[in-house]
């Protein structure tokens, strides 16, 4: 019984973290035609700074 409830939460955290990642990758090829070399770090300190930025929003 509690597979039907594990089922929903792996369906929906896979498609959380495949919509991070294509967000993350569409950053980067936007990123690399803008500022070049650059684009890396600022990928990066994306990321760093959403899980150092998620608490705020969750009670």
């Amino acid at each position: 019984m509690s597979g039907l409830l594990i089922f929903p939460h792996i369906i929906m955290i896979s498609m959380m973290i495949g919509v991070l990642v294509m967000f993350l990758w569409a950053l980067y090829q936007f990123l690399k035609f803008k500022i070049g070399r650059w684009s890396w770090f600022v990928v990066m300190g994306t990321v760093i700074g959403s899980k150092e930025g998620e608490p705020l929003f969750t009670s």
